[in-house]
């Protein structure tokens, strides 16, 4: 009894010791039977079941001393203890049960050292089954946590995890961010993460702020409308696009045939005619009635030029004079000033009679009027002013840089005067209906300040469709050719025609002449006599020196007879600038023969032209100047004079004669000549070929020697002397019979001039 008291009290002890290490206690079941020396026992079936939390154990109270010693035999069920025991023993919180419990209680790992023993408690009857421990478990190796990743064992001491301040995100550990401190007046608060202040739920961003959400929009998807990306308005769908206060689906990208003159509308809809071209059906045409662009200069203004217009050349300076155009310009040499927009005609184009505008000229100021067509090798068709007419009439066709094709005009106000460019028979149907790019273009003339102010531009068209000429259509009252009513002349000779008009309004008219005259065209015809055949209808000009015949207006057709026979002629006029006509009432008779022997006309100089610089009578000047020379006795000759210049032209020439077919070969060609100082010139006989003669100093005669051998001539005074060019080496039938011929005076490169000659005549063989 006394073993088994002994051995019962250390059992005791031990589970007690384990108890207070673990903070846990422990009841295990005493065996049914006695304990036997071989200090082995029967594990029960069940273990027990240590419980959650151990119970904190209270101050022992009352001690005693142990009646035994610890016995050194080891239990049946070793501890683990993991420290030292303590010097204070613990005191059992509760009596052992005589009955054990279901579950055992989980000793400490380590146990109490108890320095004084507690009052045995009296052991309990063993139970028939005896307690079955678990089998002990391999100890772990101990944990080591990263300090730098933040990490530390927690409480169980089993895992690594983030230290105070930190939070795992995914293997590492984040330092936590400061509690966010946001705006509730702003209707902020902290994200989910708690790292940003955002909008609370029913409110947006708006730059820095929160934004109240609007209601949801209610779109109309018939109209193929939906909320924008805010919610706050509604918006084209993908795929339309806004047209007023609806949505229009978009259309492909357009690609128009620009040959076709088409180009994308302004919405990118529809191909439509590009400006200055009209719809004829599925393609856009140039339009019959043509149109300058911004006549008006109602359009806008860019940079102190009109739109439609150009300003031309550095030295011009426009301004806007209550809508119309004010153009001051200072050139030192013949430039453009003014250049309007192009227009295209159809081919079917109606033919305007001129062009109508307003103009102003203070002072006197030189200018040219040109119509000019990018692609026309000969470009202008350039009108000067008549201060006569008071109107632009044709001066030429060539290009006004390099001739001086500038005339004053000057009101001496600045009051606006309706004044026209008469286009006359220069423009024909086949000119203004085959060009493209038709500008009007405006010159000022060489080291002259012009000062103009233009406005209201307008082509005037006479009947037709295009008509806009107040009082038409107009009709003729009579018409009638005028003079000479019968001709009898040699093969070549040239004869001027007479015929005169009579319009009720226009030829009549007292106002505004020159605007109803546009409209008005003569045509000369000629034809073999009762031949069954149209007239040969050639455009005649109004006679300036006697145009205003009462109420008649007159014109004239200067004509070379080319053939030999009897030829009957006439008159036609019209009103509404060629749309119709009307013939003259009677014709002439002109009978022709073939003249052997050639004649030059005006070879004397007996005939000259009035005006401002008399020439003589059908004799052409190029950059020359020619004057009468006075001989004494009604005698005249011509002095012709050029200044220094780079050019090599023809200084003048003589009119076309016409040679018959068995023409005589003249034998020499005579004139008289006087050179009062150094002249380099040469003379040629144009036949269709060129012969050149040329000076011999030593003969003193122009002998033939080859192209464009200017010769210097110099007799010293000026005395007329006699000359005479040989043509027997040179003129033979086949050069001479049949042909279109004039005497041309030509002038070396950078040379000057001044000669007098006379009375030209060709000389034959004697029969």
């Amino acid at each position: 009894m006394k073993k088994f008291t002994a051995l019962a009290l250390a059992v005791l002890f031990m589970m007690f010791v384990t108890s207070c290490g673990d903070d846990k206690t422990t009841e295990e079941k005493l065996p049914d039977e006695e304990v036997t020396d071989e200090d082995t026992v029967e594990p029960t079936d069940e273990p027990t079941n240590p419980t959650d939390e151990p119970t904190e154990p209270t101050e022992p109270t009352n001690p005693t001393e142990p009646t035994t010693e610890p016995t050194d035999e080891p239990t049946d069920e070793p501890t683990n203890p993991t420290t030292e025991p303590t010097d204070e023993p613990t005191n059992p919180t509760t009596e052992p049960t005589d009955e054990p419990t279901d579950e055992p209680t989980n000793p400490t790992t380590e146990p109490t050292d108890p320095t004084e023993p507690t009052e045995p408690t009296e052991p309990t009857e063993p139970t028939d089954e005896p307690t079955n421990p678990t089998e002990p478990t391999e100890p772990t190796e101990p944990l080591t946590c990263d300090a730098d990743a933040h990490k530390e064992l927690n409480a169980e001491g089993t895992a690594c995890v983030c230290m105070e301040g930190y939070h795992a995100e995914e293997d590492t550990c984040v330092e936590d961010t400061p509690a966010l401190n946001c705006d509730a007046d702003a209707h902020k608060e902290p994200n989910e993460a708690g790292t940003e202040c955002v909008c609370m739920e029913g409110y947006h961003a708006e730059e820095d702020t929160c934004v109240e959400d609007t209601p949801a929009l209610n779109c109309d998807a018939d109209a193929h409308k939906e909320p924008n990306e805010a919610g706050t308005e509604c918006v084209c769908m993908e795929g339309y696009h806004a047209e007023e206060d609806t949505c229009v689906e978009d259309t492909p990208a357009l690609t128009c045939d620009a040959e076709a003159h088409k180009e994308p509308n302004e919405a990118g809809t529809e191909c439509v005619c590009m400006e200055g071209f009209v719809a004829d059906g599925d393609n856009c045409v140039a339009p019959k009635c043509l149109r300058i662009a911004n006549g008006d200069f109602s359009g806008t203004w860019t940079e102190g030029t009109p739109k439609s217009w150009t300003k031309e050349g550095t030295d011009v300076t426009f301004s806007n004079v209550e809508g119309a155009l004010k153009i001051q310009s200072n050139y030192s040499k013949n430039q453009k000033i003014l250049k309007s927009a192009y227009m295209a005609s159809s081919a079917d184009a109606e033919v305007p009679a001129g062009i109508k505008f307003k103009i102003a000229a203070p002072k006197a100021s030189s200018i040219s009027i040109n119509l000019f067509w990018q692609d026309f090798a000969q470009n202008y068709y350039v009108y000067n002013w008549n201060p006569t007419n008071k109107v632009f009439e044709y001066a030429g066709d060539e290009d006004p840089r390099q001739h001086d094709y500038n005339t004053l005009i000057n009101f001496g106000d600045s009051d606006f005067h309706e004044t026209y460019i008469v286009f006359g028979p220069e423009i024909t149907e086949d000119i203004w209906r085959s060009k493209e790019q038709l500008h009007i273009v405006f010159r000022a003339g060489k080291d002259v300040d012009s000062e103009i102010i233009v406005d209201d531009f307008e082509l005037v068209y006479y009947g037709g469709e295009c008509n806009n000429v107040s009082g038409g259509p107009y009709s003729i009252g009579y018409a009638h050719t005028q003079w000479p009513l019968t001709v009898n002349a040699d093969l070549g000779t040239k004869t001027t025609f007479y015929g005169r008009v009579y319009i009720a309004g226009l030829t009549d008219a007292t106002v505004n002449k020159s605007e109803f005259m546009m409209g008005v065209r003569a045509q000369f015809g000629i034809r073999p006599k009762d031949a069954d055949m149209d007239y040969e209808w050639l455009d005649a000009l109004v006679n300036t020196a006697n145009g205003d015949s009462g109420n008649d207006d007159e014109y004239m057709y200067e004509y070379t007879f080319l053939s030999a026979g009897t030829f009957e002629y006439s008159f036609r006029f019209s009103a509404d600038n060629g749309a119709s006509w009307h013939r003259a009432d009677n014709s002439g008779t002109a009978t022709i023969t073939s003249n052997p022997i050639v004649q030059i006309a005006n070879a004397d100089f007996s005939a000259w032209t009035d005006g401002e610089n008399p020439a003589p009578e059908s004799w052409v000047a190029k950059d020359a100047t020619l004057a009468k020379a006075d001989l004494g006795e009604g005698n005249y000759a011509l002095n012709a004079t050029h200044a220094s210049t780079n050019s090599n032209g023809f200084a003048f020439n003589s009119p076309e004669f016409m040679t018959a077919a068995d023409a005589k070969v003249p034998t020499a060609l005579n004139f008289k000549l006087a050179t009062d100082r150094t002249s380099k010139i040469s003379i040629n006989l144009n036949c269709g070929t060129t012969l050149n003669y040329n000076w011999n100093t030593t003969n003193k005669i122009f002998a033939k020697e080859g192209n464009n051998q200017y010769r210097v001539v110099d007799l010293g005074d000026t005395d007329m002397h006699q000359m005479s060019i040989d043509l027997t080496t040179s003129v033979d039938a086949a050069f001479w019979q049949g042909k279109t011929c004039k005497i041309e005076f030509k002038y070396g490169k950078n040379a000057a001039y001044d000669i007098t000659v006379d009375d030209f005549q060709f000389v034959y063989p004697e029969d």
